[in-house]
């Protein structure tokens, strides 16, 4: 039988119910501002805010995405090439960067605990980004 991942988004319910807090414990406040601040770096600052919905996967990752599937975002690589992606691959873009930033920001700081635990969010999301997402291309020429 295919291990295959899906996503659901998470109601507003479970959020208040500290969906985000059990995955992240003390630290989910730091990581969210820091998603809505990479967001309007890989944007170059065309992202101006909203809302966003919080997206849980399969395998147990999540990420974020802004809350409008009709928007088109544009999210720039480290060439400062411009991809113009959908609402669900700029959320992916973003807490990618972040889960990747944060990794390496825990780790210096000596927080192995958290480093470990950014490190598992982003390689849970790689894996269901690479397997299920139609713009799977883009998110890995942005993130490249």
């Amino acid at each position: 039988m295919e291990n295959t991942l899906y996503m659901r988004i998470i109601n507003t319910q479970e959020i208040e119910n500290g969906f985000m807090f059990q995955k992240l414990g003390n630290i989910w406040p730091m990581v969210e501002m820091f998603i809505y601040q990479t967001a309007r770096k890989v944007s170059k600052n065309s992202y101006h805010g909203g809302s966003w919905e919080f997206i849980e996967l399969e395998n147990k990752g999540w990420y974020m995405r802004p809350d409008n599937p009709q928007e088109k975002f544009t999210a720039y690589n480290w060439e400062d090439k411009p991809f113009e992606v959908s609402n669900d691959a700029f959320g992916i873009i973003v807490c990618e960067y972040v889960f990747s930033t944060l990794s390496f920001y825990f780790h210096d700081k000596g927080q192995e605990n958290h480093m470990e635990l950014m490190a598992e969010h982003y390689h849970k999301l790689r894996d269901y980004y690479i397997e299920h997402s139609p713009e799977a291309s883009e998110i890995y020429y942005v993130l490249d």
